[in-house]
């Protein structure tokens, strides 16, 4: 099993991530909406690792998270918002800094997604677009071959031509039917087409966590044909 979460919850000052269950096994795509504010970065925060004083229990690949923080992080990659990586610094120093904690970093790989990108590694980070230091990002997880890759809202920021290529990647990561992405998007209808399992957040709590098929059985049976239209109505499953 993958991830092993049971009861958890999150305490910040004006928010509450509650009672949070689910399993996910290897092989599978998750995709993770919600409206903002109902907790989908903060519960990627605490499955990267970023929050250790919560309530309940989490596992990744068989381990404790809070005994095994190190561990366990050398097998995520990720992609996020945050302003993570050094604006001053180009992306191969950025990337043979940050790549010292992760025990499988390669370089030839990463450089040889930064040309499949279109970036050049002599670029400096704070000169990148949003969509660019994305890039870059996707570029410097899978250089250090993850289990697991999570991602925080990055289809919206790519160009339409670069989606196309953004969904093959995952598709490769994924086909060997071992690794899983969990991925937060506005845009409802790729998680309609991309994910096996839907998790859906609403004011901190999880209204829905289950397989898209069954997702769309039951939307149907209440004239809803798309996510879009669920998060419209607000109907609660």
């Amino acid at each position: 099993m993958v991830i092993d979460a049971k009861h958890i919850s999150k305490k910040l000052p004006q928010f509450e991530l509650s009672d949070i269950n689910f399993t996910l096994d290897e092989g599978y795509v998750v995709g993770l909406a919600g409206r903002n504010g109902s907790g989908k970065t903060t519960l990627i925060r605490l499955l990267l690792g970023a929050y250790t004083d919560y309530f309940g229990s989490l596992s990744m690949f068989g381990m404790d998270c809070r005994d095994n923080v190190r561990v366990v992080k050398d097998k995520i990659g990720w992609v996020l918002h945050d302003e993570v990586f050094c604006g001053n610094r180009s992306l191969i120093s950025n990337a043979r800094h940050y790549g010292n904690y992760y025990s499988n970093f390669n370089e030839d790989i990463f450089l040889k997604r930064l040309l499949m990108f279109n970036l050049e590694p002599s670029q400096r980070y704070g000169k990148l677009s949003k969509g660019e230091q994305l890039k870059f990002q996707l570029a410097f997880a899978l250089a250090h071959e993850p289990r697991i890759l999570i991602m925080d809202e990055p289809v919206a920021s790519f160009d339409p031509e670069f989606r196309e290529l953004f969904y093959k990647v995952v598709n490769d990561f994924m086909k060997d039917g071992k690794h899983n992405v969990i991925i937060s998007t506005h845009l409802l209808s790729e998680l309609d087409i991309r994910a096996d399992y839907l998790m859906y957040l609403k004011d901190g709590k999880m209204t829905y966590y289950g397989d898209m098929e069954n997702f769309r059985d039951k939307i149907g049976k209440h004239h809803l044909y798309s996510i879009e239209e669920y998060m419209e109505e607000e109907f609660v499953l």
